[in-house]
């Protein structure tokens, strides 16, 4: 049987998601990683990682899930990484969280309630992207799963609902819907980092509320479920000073987006030891910029101007467990990103992805991939050591990966 049938519901609930109550009342899990990350042409997280590469590439976590009273489950992760030039090892929550399932009907309806920081369910993997024993790559698909946006796209601080529904020869159906609000880093940290991209130094990031919900049809067909997740973010605001360009070096900035949304519609078939998945992420932001510098009329004012930003990508996958132990999967990602008002760009980029995973012994593994890929979007200017970027570059990572 493939792995992942049995790995994924079982880890699901490390992962926040509703399963059935476990056996035992108290579980304790962990993992620990260690990849090194070296690429061509092009520095990817952190300059160092260009030449000889970098070993700046680990994950830690610790977890508890225990199950006080019937119905209720209570769990925290503690957990920790280092991606580069990101996240530096600095340890947080990852998630604490409170669920209690209501009685079911007849088993045909199971009806939840999450409180806390809960994983949020966007896509097909999110849920599971710190969990390397869930997958045969060693990074989930960029152009959808990009590792810099993993604080913003990961888990929401709030209430949450789910529920399961059997549709006999329909198959069934799983909702989650939920409101809450994250906290953003202004000195570290994806959006951070989107900010400093963009010419600005933030001194506040915050936002006032996010909202979602996801469905999942798991259809008649065995092995194969549809998903459709929506996520929105309202009222974010950033505040800071210019590094240069249209206003000049230290002025003051500030970005107000009343909304972003991001889509993702996915597919996945499961067949014997055949995994093939595909997904399409849309997003997009409607927002205005302020600043104090009129460019070209040599005063001090505030300007308002409007910002549209679409971002459109994809990719399709296909893994195989030749052997017992051995998994090899190749892949295919594309996304197009379009900015336009104060900031006017395109940014399009293309990849061909290779990786091949060895369970060494149960809980232990190893694997590696490569990617070539074709455009700019998933590097930043400001990890090359010249500031300049290549259009064609390429990857190879090695990642070991223990848990119990």
């Amino acid at each position: 049987m493939h792995s992942r049938h049995l790995l994924i519901p079982s880890l699901a609930m490390l992962a926040g998601v509703g399963v059935a109550q476990a056996a035992d009342d108290l579980q304790i899990h962990g993992f620990v990683s260690q990849g090194y990350l070296l690429t061509r042409n092009n520095a990817l997280f952190t300059e160092e990682s260009e030449d000889h590469g970098t070993l700046e590439f680990n994950e830690v976590g610790l977890n508890v899930v225990a199950t006080p009273v019937d119905r209720l489950r209570v769990g925290i992760q503690i957990a920790a990484q280092d991606l580069g030039d990101s996240f530096n090892n600095q340890v947080g929550i990852d998630w604490a969280y409170g669920d209690y399932s209501f009685a079911t009907v007849a088993d045909r309806y199971d009806f939840g309630v999450s409180a806390g920081r809960f994983k949020m369910g966007h896509g097909l993997y999110n849920d599971y992207r710190d969990l390397d024993m869930t997958r045969t790559s060693v990074f989930l698909p960029m152009s959808v799963y990009n590792p810099r946006w993993r604080d913003l796209m990961l888990a929401v601080n709030g209430v949450g609902l789910r529920a399961s529904i059997n549709a006999d020869a329909g198959g069934s159906f799983d909702f989650m819907g939920f409101v809450g609000n994250q906290n953003f880093d202004a000195d570290e940290g994806a959006i951070h980092d989107v900010m400093v991209d963009g010419g600005m130094q933030p001194t506040s990031l915050k936002t006032q509320a996010v909202e979602g919900a996801n469905v999942t049809w798991n259809t008649p067909v065995e092995g194969l479920r549809l998903k459709y997740s929506l996520f929105d973010g309202n009222d974010f605001e950033a505040s800071g000073t210019s590094l240069g360009g249209a206003v000049p070096v230290g002025e003051y900035i500030a970005i107000d987006i009343p909304h972003y949304w991001d889509n993702i519609f996915s597919i996945e078939y499961q067949t014997g030891d055949l995994t093939l998945a595909g997904e399409y992420r849309y997003n997009y932001l409607d927002g205005t910029y302020t600043g104090d510098f009129v460019p070209g009329a040599g005063q001090f004012l505030v300007e308002y101007a409007h910002i549209y930003q679409r971002t459109d990508a994809t990719y399709i996958s296909a893994a195989y467990r030749v052997h017992p132990k051995v998994e090899v999967l190749g892949g295919w990602q594309w996304s197009s990103e379009k900015t336009t008002g104060a900031q006017t760009a395109t940014s399009k980029w293309y990849a061909w992805n290779a990786a091949v995973r060895y369970d060494i012994i149960d809980h232990w593994l190893i694997k590696a991939e490569y990617q070539w890929t074709h455009g700019s979007g998933l590097v930043r200017a400001a990890e090359q050591r010249d500031g300049t970027i290549e259009e064609t570059w390429g990857y190879f990572a090695l990642k070991t990966t223990f848990d119990f």
